[in-house]
């Protein structure tokens, strides 16, 4: 373990927040959320290192790696991108097999073809709405959070805050290249797991705490009549 995978640990867990399916609609930090989720690409989130020499250190070796790209101001590092190879090196230190993502949205697409909205408890034998089992849906999110970072699939939400996945062409590419092994998961040090669920918990504090957009108003949620597979464009 080194103060770099540390750190890898911190980001993708900073990361994995943004990513997570949103439930509330109506929350102040909806429209936010989503234009954070559109810039990512390009503006990445903050960088945070308190002027600490090794923090800067670790991220220049990630950089040097090919894990993160850094996005500079006139004079510093102001906010920092974690790329494919940071994001899968990520999830191998915090336990997710390196096929997490081309896992899930295989599984998606048994419930629909690409493009298609498919309810969550269509994959977890249809628990969690309306039966007291939400915490069920939990399970779902975690498996399915590396393919939303990868842009493997998207997620979305009615209003009564059921959450609905679909597979990118992006996804879809992935799946039909991938031979179809998925290795086991590696075993987790302790520390690297703590530095995860810091920038996990650490990144859902600042991301909903954030203000509403003036002139932003994010995605718009999914009809609430669905109960399976429907087009993109529905």
């Amino acid at each position: 373990m080194t103060g770099a995978d540390l750190l890898l640990a911190r980001m993708l867990g900073e990361v994995h927040a943004l990513w997570l399916p949103l439930r509330n609609p109506m929350a102040v930090c909806w429209g936010s959320i989503w234009e954070i989720r559109r810039h990512y690409p390009r503006r990445g989130l903050p960088w945070r290192g308190g002027g600490s020499k090794e923090q800067a250190r670790a991220l220049t070796t990630l950089v040097q790696h090919g894990m993160v790209r850094k996005v500079r101001g006139k004079e510093k590092t102001t906010s920092a991108v974690l790329t494919k190879g940071g994001v899968l090196q990520g999830g191998l230190l915090v336990g997710f097999g390196r096929n997490e993502a081309e896992c899930f949205t295989a599984e998606l697409l048994k419930h629909g073809p690409a493009g298609c909205w498919v309810p969550e408890i269509a994959l977890n034998d249809g628990h969690g709405w309306g039966d007291g089992q939400q915490d069920e849906l939990v399970c779902v999110e975690f498996s399915g959070i590396q393919a939303l970072v990868l842009h493997y699939a998207e997620s979305n939400c009615d209003i009564r805050g059921r959450v609905y996945y679909r597979v990118t062409p992006a996804g879809l590419t992935a799946v039909q290249e991938w031979d179809g092994r998925s290795p086991d998961p590696p075993e987790v040090d302790p520390a690297i797991m703590e530095s995860y669920q810091d920038g996990l918990e650490a990144g859902l504090a600042r991301l909903t705490a954030l203000p509403q957009l003036p002139r932003e108003i994010g995605e718009i949620p999914l009809p609430v009549s669905w109960g399976g597979c429907q087009p993109s464009d529905a």
